[in-house]
């Protein structure tokens, strides 16, 4: 199923080192993180089994055209006054009988009723399987969001804890100068609560990762006793952006988005159910037969020689066999407009369907058109970062060597050290924000290719 949601070709493309896994293993790219989920998420499981339900339901539906055939037997004993079923005479006697019987009933012509209730039957499960598609695409997305929130946190650890360094050499040198009488308690202070403030956004950075770690566990149901190591996307710093066509994407995606297959699909139902409708409002011809024979331990008859014995058993199942065949024609003429109201229900209820194809698919093209718009400005917003980054890297630069200098005090040196801190992250924000809207680019432009 996996491969023909159209996203693993596209994961694989993006990430590096695809290797055969267990789920003992503890590396995984995004691919694998993606696989995994798809094959342990437990809404996916549902899926699977709503799947399965469905196929089952239209296994069963075919059976429907045979014929229906009910063997019967009855065993019992009688006391007191009653019928004999071999004689059909009133007798006061205790005695036995057995009786075995077989009846038949086949639809000649109904309109093609049948046919098309499993017509519907199938629909109904080529539709679970759809779903089960549209949530393995939603799990795929849900994964590569939480992947790159996880990486984004790792870095953001990084970045903290170089913060930290630089914090803890310059507390160090003020610490140096205040003692040499070169520097204030002021700049100590505050050199001290940079370096506390640097501490608590690392802790804040390490709760953020583990959070995030948390919730991809969660999506992939894997055990969260567990180590998972995630290993970074070999292109994660290619963010080049290439001309978009929004309609041609557009033109792509419905044709192969689950989305849109499941509300046409449910608009075969709908008419299918329509023509199941008229059929019952029509006459059905049917034949139907039956055939029987019993045995009662009452039943005797006369030898030749004059004396009465109980019939035996075989000779009773022989006598006493009866055959019956008819022929039935069912005419609905009235009964109370029902049939007609279930007509006029599924006429409207196609109209409906109709109607939510449509809304699907406008709500499709604004959701390309859309991720498109943001695509391009959250490369420009990526470039802008990036610039500022590059500047507030220089600008620390200079603001370190004057304050080493004594051009500047120690405030405006934090100020400085600060802003590059809130550019790193900003900068680190923006790249996985582009990567996550490329991959989106990729999901609805691609959805053709690996089918």
């Amino acid at each position: 199923m996996f491969k023909t949601i159209g996203f693993l070709l596209l994961t694989a493309t993006f990430c590096s080192g695809q290797n055969a896994y267990c789920q003992t293993k503890s590396r995984f790219t995004l691919a694998d993180c993606v696989k995994y989920a798809v094959e342990n998420n437990i809404d996916m499981g549902i899926a699977k089994i709503d799947e399965r339900m469905s196929k089952l339901n239209y296994q069963y539906s075919k059976y429907e055209l045979y014929p229906s055939v009910s063997p019967s037997v009855n065993y019992g004993t009688n006391f007191g006054r009653s019928i004999n079923p071999t004689t059909n005479q009133f007798e006061n006697t205790s005695f036995s009988s057995l009786g075995l019987g077989f009846n038949t009933n086949v639809l000649l012509f109904g309109w093609f009723q049948k046919r098309k209730n499993i017509q519907s039957t199938y629909l109904s499960s080529e539709l679970e399987s759809l779903r089960k598609e549209k949530v393995a695409n939603e799990v795929e997305l849900t994964v590569i969001t939480a992947f790159l929130r996880v990486l984004l946190a790792k870095e953001q650890i990084k970045n903290a804890e170089l913060q930290i360094g630089i914090s803890m050499d310059n507390q160090n040198k003020i610490q140096k100068y205040f003692e040499a009488g070169k520097s204030n308690r002021l700049d100590l202070a505050q050199a001290l609560n940079q370096l506390s403030l640097d501490s608590a956004d690392y802790l804040q950075a390490e709760l953020n990762f583990k959070q995030s770690e948390f919730e991809l566990k969660a999506i992939m149901n894997f055990s969260v006793e567990n180590d998972l190591e995630l290993i970074t996307p070999e292109n994660i710093n290619d963010l080049s952006v290439e001309k978009l066509e929004p309609l041609l994407i557009y033109d792509v995606a419905k044709t192969n988005l689950p989305e849109i297959k499941i509300t046409s699909t449910q608009k075969k139902i709908a008419s299918k159910n329509l023509e199941i409708s008229k059929a019952q409002s029509l006459p059905q011809l049917s034949i139907y037969g039956s055939t029987g024979t019993n045995y009662s331990s009452s039943y005797f008859e006369k030898l030749p020689n004059g004396e009465t014995v109980a019939m035996p058993f075989g000779k009773q199942f022989g006598n006493n066999l009866s055959q019956y065949i008819g022929i039935g024609l069912s005419v609905p003429i009235f009964n109370n407009l029902q049939s007609k109201k279930y007509i006029e229900q599924n006429k409207l209820q196609v109209q409906k369907q109709i109607a939510y194809e449509y809304e699907a698919s406008q709500k499709l093209k604004q959701e390309i058109f859309k991720v498109c718009v943001e695509y391009n400005i959250a490369y420009q917003k990526y470039l802008s970062n990036c610039s500022r980054k590059k500047y507030s890297e220089e600008a620390f630069y200079a603001a370190s060597k004057r304050f080493e200098s004594g051009l500047i005090n120690h405030s405006e040196y934090i100020i400085e050290k600060n802003n590059l801190l809130k550019a790193t992250n900003d900068q680190l924000a923006s790249k996985y924000d582009l990567y996550f809207k490329n991959l989106q680019i990729q999901y609805y432009s691609n959805s053709i290719s690996s089918k």
